[in-house]
């Protein structure tokens, strides 16, 4: 986005800001009023101009959420870079003006405020890593991005521009959207994913992790519990609470049911397509729950402006969570919900109540299928690389390379409408048997 607040002084690398009072770390207790956004930023423009990073930081933890609806998505990934442009959201720089008090569930301890801005080079902003720490929920004011890194030492806000990429894709879908960025390097991937499944405030989670060859090789093991299936637990235990969790399918063209993430029936397994060439991602796992874009355009991790092509099942991901949220907010925008997760319903209001099943099914009829006639085989596509190949669909059954077809953010609005009606469109009864099929498997694989 493209409009920033000017007037505020500019926020410089520590050891680099000359001309800014020293002004002492302001603290907020229950009852006191917050800061301006002026305050606020200078409180922390001062912070760094000491080049300490050991000193004490300025706390802004009363955060008040703005009592308007709102829906947070969870992106567990390697991390975020807020300098860029594409996360930008002045209107949400003053302390108070994000829709939401976040506080962690876990610790109790609300969000550390950390105002930022537009920055003319990324390596102004190492500053940033230096203030981070491990297990602790930070406000990125002035963006719609959250921050809790699971890593033990937090180097970089994303340490290789894979989660800048999935954020990027979920604001993409709905800029509206609050998103909390947990980063992880995988090793410590289901704790990430449990952290965010036991936030009340979350709503959606979008995890774009898998292994090899969908980890066939490890399931047996793992059904004979010679293996722990944590993350299968964890993630039945937030679809349980109400929360919607949408997990990759995977980049090789092998069915995504034996991985322990994407292959459980109460996540949604997301695949890949063209919709560039209108066709399948031939690469992308087999078998996946619905499709969506394999090659988006998103946000750089080292750079404040520049966008690239980037493709994988990891960015189909995005796009199904980010539709989810666009339909959750619509819904919730209706009825005036305000708030998370009521009693397991992501949408609750005197004349209407949806669950994540009821979004979960409202999505799955409002996908839609390709044919062969859509095929462009030589239509643009952002990508060069042959991996990223659509191939075209077959028009007797769609189907089973579709699932129950293609998501996009711009069907969200048909899917809030099928909610509230009751009515929906109508899929082939074939791809209802084969799907339906599909969904048996994965029960009886995760039980």
């Amino acid at each position: 986005m493209a409009g920033w607040l000017i007037a505020i002084p500019a926020l410089a690398l520590a050891g680099c800001i000359g001309g800014v009072e020293q002004s002492a770390p302001i603290e907020t207790s229950a009852g006191t009023a917050l800061p301006t956004a002026e305050q606020a930023v200078a409180a922390w423009d001062a912070f760094l101009a000491q080049g300490d990073a050991e000193a004490a930081q300025p706390e802004i933890l009363d955060d008040p959420a703005a009592e308007t609806p709102r829906v947070v998505v969870a992106v567990v990934d390697t991390g975020v870079n807020p300098f860029h442009e594409f996360f930008a959201r002045p209107e949400l720089l003053a302390p108070g003006a994000l829709p939401l008090r976040a506080v962690d569930a876990v610790t109790g301890q609300a969000a550390r405020y950390v105002p930022i801005r537009p920055i003319a080079e990324m390596a102004e902003g190492d500053w940033l890593a230096d203030i981070l720490e491990p297990e602790r929920l930070y406000r990125f004011a002035g963006t719609n991005l959250l921050f809790y890194s699971m890593l033990d030492d937090v180097t970089a806000a994303d340490y290789n521009g894979h989660g800048t990429a999935t954020a990027g894709t979920v604001a993409h879908e709905l800029p509206q959207a609050i998103v909390v960025m947990v980063q992880t390097d995988g090793g410590n991937l289901d704790r990430a994913v449990a952290w965010a499944a036991a936030q009340p405030w979350i709503d959606v989670i979008s995890v774009s992790w898998g292994c090899l060859a969908n980890c066939a090789w490890s399931y047996p093991a793992e059904r004979a519990g010679l293996l722990a299936d944590e993350s299968a637990r964890i993630t039945r235990e937030a679809h349980a609470a109400g929360k919607i969790v949408v997990n990759s399918a995977g980049n090789d063209p092998t069915p995504h049911w034996t991985d322990s993430r994407d292959g459980p029936p109460w996540v949604v397994a997301a695949g890949g397509a063209d919709p560039y060439r209108r066709g399948e991602a031939w690469i992308a796992a087999k078998g996946a729950e619905v499709v969506s874009n394999f090659t988006v355009m998103a946000p750089r991790h080292n750079h404040p402006t520049e966008m690239r092509a980037i493709g994988g099942t990891s960015f189909a991901c995005p796009t199904v969570a980010g539709t989810f949220a666009r339909a959750i907010l619509e819904a919730r925008e209706r009825v005036g919900h305000v708030g998370g997760i009521v009693e397991g319903k992501l949408v609750a209001g005197e004349d209407a109540s949806f669950t994540n099943e009821d979004f979960r099914n409202a999505l799955h009829r409002n996908a839609v299928y390709w044919t062969t006639t859509d095929y462009s085989p030589l239509a643009t596509h952002p990508s060069g690389s042959a991996t990223h190949a659509g191939v075209p669909i077959n028009p007797l059954a769609p189907w089973l390379q579709m699932g129950w077809g293609y998501v996009t953010g711009e069907q969200a609005p048909a899917i809030v409408e099928s909610l509230f009606s009751g009515q929906y469109p109508s899929k082939p009864s074939q791809a209802e048997s084969h799907m339906n099929l599909l969904q048996s498997i994965r029960q009886a694989l995760w039980p």
